[in-house]
C-alpha cells in the first residue's frame, strides 16, 4: 500500500490527488512510496494534515436530491460534529509527537465539542 492509500483508508470521503500531493511534500515524503519504508511519525503527521483538511472540506453528509428532464441539483449540508472530530483527531496526532501545528491548532480556538 502506498502512503497516499494509506492516508486515503483512512477516510470516506474524497481527497483530491493535488491534495494529497500537498501534504506529502510539506512533510518532506515521496509520492508512490510504500506505507511500511515510513515511520509511525510520518505516517501520523501525513494522516493529521488529512484530518485538517477534512475538517475544512465541504464533507456532504446529508442531502437532496431535485431532477428533472435533463437537469438535476443537489442540496446538501455539512456536519458540524464531523468537522470537529477531524480537527480533534488531527490535534491528538499532533501533540502526539509534539508537532508545532497542535499548538496553533489550540490558539486558535478551533477545537470543536459535540453539542449532545
Amino acid at each position: 500500500m502506498t502512503i497516499e492509500q494509506y492516508i486515503r483508508s483512512y477516510f470516506d470521503i474524497e481527497i483530491k490527488d493535488i491534495t494529497i500531493q500537498r501534504i506529502l511534500e510539506d512533510n518532506g515524503v515521496e509520492a508512490l512510496i510504500p506505507s511500511t519504508s515510513l515511520t509511525d511519525k510520518q505516517k501520523d503527521l501525513c494522516l493529521a494534515d488529512a484530518y485538517v483538511f477534512a475538517s475544512e472540506s465541504a464533507v456532504v453528509t446529508s442531502g437532496k436530491s431535485v431532477s428533472d428532464g435533463g437537469w438535476s441539483k443537489k442540496e446538501a449540508t455539512k456536519n458540524v460534529e464531523d468537522r470537529a472530530k477531524f480537527l480533534n483527531k488531527a490535534l491528538r496526532l499532533y501533540s502526539k509527537w509534539d508537532s508545532p501545528k497542535a499548538d496553533t491548532i489550540q490558539k486558535q480556538g478551533i477545537i470543536f465539542k459535540p453539542i449532545y
